[in-house]
């Protein structure tokens, strides 16, 4: 997943991850796929929404482009993987599309249809406003001492990018396995729609003392 100046090098992105993969299994052989960045709500989407047979190393990307004088965006990119069927890890369950104006609404749907209030550990967020994250803080458990911490990113990683989303997203992945559900936030370069998604730790077979 890249930007859009990497995208006009797609090829050689491509080659060299396929040389760079081949070291570490020779013999195999990888698919490669090169994409923009800002696609992430819809590849998500259309992950979830059919079975998938195929294990997938997801690489999000965003860096500047050598003749660029104005950097828009922070420079950085994060990993991560889609095993189908793996016994441990987690899920990202289907984003939610919603707006600074119907904010309310896309979180009474991801409460209703896939984590109630009280399970979201933490809150991630890019590419917003401020006030949309203490929206989404707000929208959570009234007891302050329940309330999950925010993450702005912006903050440590910089302007946002057109793969921010995606850094977002493994970010929150990691912090899953830990500490359990969390709820990532983005808005994508140019785009007033605001992406709501949550990943949670698969349930745990119960063992027998």
């Amino acid at each position: 997943m890249l930007d859009e100046a990497s995208l006009g090098e797609a090829r050689a992105w491509m080659d060299c991850a396929r040389d760079v993969l081949g070291n570490f299994a020779p013999g195999v052989n990888f698919h490669v796929e090169a994409l923009p960045g800002t696609g992430a709500v819809e590849w998500i989407t259309h992950l979830v929404d059919r079975i998938e047979p195929t294990t997938r190393l997801v690489i999000a990307a965003q860096f500047w482009a050598e003749k660029e004088e104005e950097r828009e965006f922070s420079e950085g990119a994060a990993a991560f993987l889609v095993e189908p069927d793996a016994p441990t890890g987690g899920a990202i369950l289907r984003p939610m599309i919603s707006s600074n104006a119907a904010l309310n609404l896309g979180l009474s749907q991801i409460y209703e249809y896939q984590m109630s209030r009280d399970q979201h550990r933490q809150i991630w967020f890019t590419g917003g406003h401020d006030d949309e994250s203490t929206a989404i803080r707000m929208g959570l458990p009234l007891d302050s001492t329940d309330m999950p911490p925010d993450r702005l990113l912006d903050t440590p990683l910089g302007n946002p990018g057109p793969s921010s989303g995606w850094i977002a997203l493994a970010i929150a992945m990691e912090a899953m396995r830990e500490a359990g559900p969390q709820l990532i936030g983005w808005r994508e370069p140019n785009s007033e729609s605001l992406y709501l998604c949550t990943v949670s730790p698969l349930p745990q077979e119960e063992t027998e003392s």
